[in-house]
């Protein structure tokens, strides 16, 4: 398996390359109306609007504002684009074991968490989602 490690509060995670589209420094974001706290807007990729969500907020680690060079990682997910503002982004690595049963991996002799794109969007998210992408 490959996957992307990134960082959240001095956490390490990881998420399988497959659905990883592009990570792209952080641009101007629009905000939008009556949006949940972890959404932090949406920007244009390439003509196209994405929903971007902060992982903190998701997560309920400490907010932290985002820096002219924060990264956002672009993933597909049911056929559309999503963008995730990170901390930091390391490194594409080849890890030779799946996932335990808690979803965590070993990469250099450490324990890190494997996200499922699927379980990142909350049910807040989705009528905004679904908004962005008409």
């Amino acid at each position: 398996m490959i996957i992307l490690t990134f960082s959240l509060a001095d956490r390490k995670y990881a998420l399988d390359v497959a659905v990883v589209r592009e990570v792209i420094r952080i641009v101007g974001i629009s905000p939008l109306p009556d949006a949940p706290a972890e959404v932090l807007g949406a920007i244009d990729f390439h003509a196209t609007p994405v929903l971007v969500f902060d992982l903190r907020q998701r997560f309920g680690l400490p907010s932290q504002a985002p820096k002219s060079n924060s990264p956002l990682v672009l993933v597909e997910w049911q056929g559309t684009l999503l963008a995730m503002l990170v901390d930091e982004v390391h490194s594409v690595k080849h890890i030779e074991t799946e996932p335990d049963a808690t979803g965590f991996v070993r990469v250099e002799d450490k324990l890190v968490s494997l996200l499922k794109v699927d379980q990142l969007p909350t049910d807040r998210m989705l009528p905004l989602f679904v908004k962005s992408t008409v």
